[in-house]
């Protein structure tokens, strides 16, 4: 028997529909239920158990329809008076939309946890309402969510001023991307942060909070700063070794070395002091004259005080003993005039730096230079000789320890250099020993140091150089054996090199002997290899 009104409503919805009697029979459908009914028929007992068994509760299921495509139906199984209508809805729309709303989420989570070190939001009264799970800069989300936001902020106390930020990242009104702030951590002290943020507004366009992603680049700021301040130091120093070496008198050269401490430091003035059996005496000045308030006491005992760098209480002048051997022979100085800037911490350390360079500069005034320099030079290739390059090694070693920084002493000696002289006279062996000092010689820094030790053997002191640095200059050396193929005394003996280098630890008691028979030692090691070679003793081994 028909069923006008189940007819009406299959007709009139919007999706798959059907009316079963009691025994299975479809007594009405529309044009969208026959491949509903072929899937509800597929299943145990098909419609005849679907109609027999749902008794007097309606039934919902789940199941797919069709097979290219294939749709998941989501069914209504209501029971009526006669029989049971079957309604139906395309869930396909629904589920992809939700798997799709899942991964866009996954996805953001993954872009935000390898993007930043944590993301955050806050509401209308900056508090924070959502931390990442790994926390910030110490804390934990338990320990921030519920919290100001501006409580991670530095005030401006005395300790912090700096610091400080204008405006706080957290209640932006606009836009930020990549702007650097510090943030106290949990620790307690301060950590550069660059956070990029985003303002939340309401339909009215009023603002009801912030959210934003951030990354720690502290350590990454310090190894910046550090390379910065390496490189100027690296720059000043060769200046100021320069002007000391390439002077044609030692007063010359300090002078020319004040006047580019006073212009690398922005200083108004300079002054270098020279230790006398009377105590302190002008040695040479530059720019503003000595302020009356920069006291320079005479007396021993004050001098070696100084052997720290100093800045008066307010920050406008520096000044450090010079020390050489050990002991102090001088007092450089530095100063700005009232109401300029202070010098900071790294101005201090740079400047003790260099006053150490201005110790050993000072000591060379004394004695007849012309005779020393004789005494001190290899007639052959005007290198340093080997007495001179231990006393001078004994200078650097000591400045190392001072300042804590690695050095390297290198042997270098001549392969198949008796050939030579064999083949072509002892006066081409002579020209290519000359040669090859050179070329040593122009490939160090200005505060290096290079020497013939005798015979076909050579030595350089690397001032502040790290493992890595001592074996690129040792394969720069190695790789002078090209321009000196011409002049081998026969062609299966080629000339070249073998070097043997030494790093040293600047906190080892390591002596001058035992340092120099590493090196020799590596040396040895080099040669028996097979010449031609480079090895490196570690201090910590001596290998």
């Amino acid at each position: 028997m028909a069923q006008p009104r189940y007819a009406e409503l299959c007709k009139r919805y919007p999706g798959p529909a059907a009316f079963v009697d009691g025994h299975g029979h479809v007594l009405d459908m529309n044009d969208e239920a026959p491949p509903l009914l072929d899937a509800l028929e597929a299943l145990p007992g098909g419609l005849r158990g679907l109609a027999t068994s749902i008794g007097g509760f309606p039934r919902f299921d789940v199941l797919e329809t069709g097979s290219v495509p294939v749709k998941r139906m989501e069914v209504a199984l209501i029971p009526v008076s006669d029989g049971v209508l079957f309604l139906a809805r395309d869930r396909s729309l629904t589920d992809n939309l939700n798997e799709a709303l899942a991964e866009s989420r996954r996805r953001y989570k993954d872009l935000v946890d390898i993007s930043s070190d944590f993301a955050w939001e806050v509401d209308a009264n900056g508090v924070f309402v959502f931390v990442s799970p790994r926390g910030a800069l110490g804390y934990s989300v338990r320990d921030l969510i519920g919290q100001p936001a501006v409580d991670m902020l530095p005030q401006a106390d005395g300790e912090f001023d700096e610091a400080a930020p204008a405006i706080s990242p957290f209640v932006a009104r606009g836009r930020i991307e990549d702007a650097q702030y510090w943030l106290k951590a949990a620790h307690g002290d301060l950590a550069l942060v660059s956070v990029s943020s985003m303002p939340l507004l309401d339909a009215g366009g009023r603002w009801i909070g912030a959210r934003g992603v951030a990354r720690d680049i502290t350590v990454v700021n310090e190894r910046e700063t550090e390379l910065a301040d390496n490189e100027t130091r690296d720059r000043l120093l060769a200046h100021v070794l320069r002007a000391l070496v390439d002077a044609e008198d030692a007063d010359t050269g300090l002078a020319a070395a004040l006047r580019a401490c006073v212009h690398a430091f922005g200083a108004h003035g300079g002054a270098l002091w020279r230790r006398g059996p009377d105590g302190l005496a002008e040695a040479v000045t530059c720019g503003d004259p000595v302020p009356p308030d920069f006291a320079v006491d005479a007396r021993d005992e004050d001098i070696e005080a100084d052997a720290v760098p100093r800045r008066d209480s307010d920050g406008r002048t520096l000044r450090r003993a010079t020390v050489f051997r050990h002991r102090a022979n001088g007092m450089l100085g530095l100063w700005r005039g009232v109401g300029e800037a202070a010098w900071s911490g790294r101005d201090a350390i740079l400047f003790g730096r260099l006053a150490a360079q201005f110790g050993l500069a000072l000591a060379q005034l004394d004695g007849q230079q012309e005779l020393e320099r004789q005494a001190r030079t290899d007639p052959l290739t005007g290198l340093l000789n080997r007495r001179a390059f231990v006393e001078e090694m004994r200078i650097r070693l000591s400045i190392a320890r001072r300042t804590v920084r690695p050095s390297a002493l290198v042997y270098v000696d001549v392969d198949n250099f008796k050939p030579v002289n064999d083949t072509h006279g002892h006066a081409m062996g002579d020209a290519v020993l000359r040669r090859i000092a050179d070329r040593i010689r122009r490939s160090i820094r200005a505060g290096d140091i290079v020497a013939r030790l005798g015979g076909d053997e050579f030595a350089v002191w690397l001032d502040e150089a790290d493992p890595d640095g001592v074996r690129r200059k040792g394969l720069e050396l190695l790789k002078m054996r090209e321009d000196l193929a011409e002049f081998s005394g026969t062609p299966d003996r080629p000339l070249g090199f073998s070097i043997g280098a030494a790093i040293v630890d600047p906190v080892s008691a390591e002596t001058i002997d035992e340092l120099i028979e590493r090196a020799d030692s590596a040396m040895y090691a080099a040669k028996h290899g097979g010449k031609g070679r480079l090895f490196v003793s570690d201090p910590a081994n001596g290998r």
